[in-house]
């Protein structure tokens, strides 16, 4: 049996399948499997029995299975509710990317790969009104949650929510440390879409099938 009709193919489909967005932080495994030419059309073949196909970013910091057809009614459901979830808390998610890239020692934004430190990040907010200012306007909006005052928990809070989603991963066990996954790439994209569009009220009322098929069918 060759390697890519392997035990890492199954593995690699199952997580393709469930939504997983997979990238070298989250799942390097599979990622390097996919970064094969030979192993992405073994997996391509079998995902495409279940009307689905591998997509990525244009430098392909991550993979995530994207609908054959997305004139079905539960396809094009699926993706509206994955769109909308951006659209509707982009403003806090920017926000977010603002804080914690004027936050870190680079000042970039935030890329896959890039280490935070919770312990880093809340000893530069604290010492400033306005950045503890901003890091309870994110805390208090409806995505995060939260009601507490304490920065402590605000920061915690808004790490979570985001780790929940995908965008980050634990690194090492202390829970202080956390590394930015190859969605953010994923992210930046449908930002991209956004940012050259208009009508984004409409777009989640009735997204535009091309539009759709171009963030979510690549």
């Amino acid at each position: 049996m060759s390697y890519a009709a392997g035990p890492m193919m199954g593995k690699t489909v199952n997580l393709l399948v469930d939504s997983t967005f997979i990238c070298t932080q989250s799942h390097p495994d599979a990622y390097e499997y996919l970064l094969n030419d030979e192993c992405f059309e073994v997996a391509s073949d079998w995902i495409s029995v279940l009307g689905r196909k591998i997509c990525t970013t244009i430098d392909k910091r991550v993979f995530w299975a994207g609908f054959d057809n997305v004139e079905d009614t539960n396809n094009l459901k699926a993706i509206k509710q994955q769109f909308s979830e951006v659209v509707n808390n982009l403003e806090v998610i920017v926000r977010w990317m603002e804080l914690a890239s004027s936050n870190s020692e680079d000042g970039k934004h935030l890329s896959t790969g890039q280490l935070i430190s919770e312990a880093d990040m809340l000893a530069k907010i604290s010492s400033s009104p306005s950045q503890e200012k901003r890091l309870r306007a994110i805390a208090h909006s409806k995505y995060i949650g939260v009601s507490t005052e304490d920065s402590t928990r605000m920061l915690k809070a808004i790490i979570a929510k985001f780790t929940q989603s995908g965008y980050f991963i634990l690194e090492g066990g202390a829970g202080l440390k956390h590394r930015a996954t190859g969605k953010w790439a994923w992210l930046y994209s449908v930002m991209e879409y956004v940012a050259n569009n208009e009508g984004l009220e409409d777009l989640e009322e009735a997204p535009d099938k091309g539009a759709q098929e171009s963030l979510f069918n690549e």
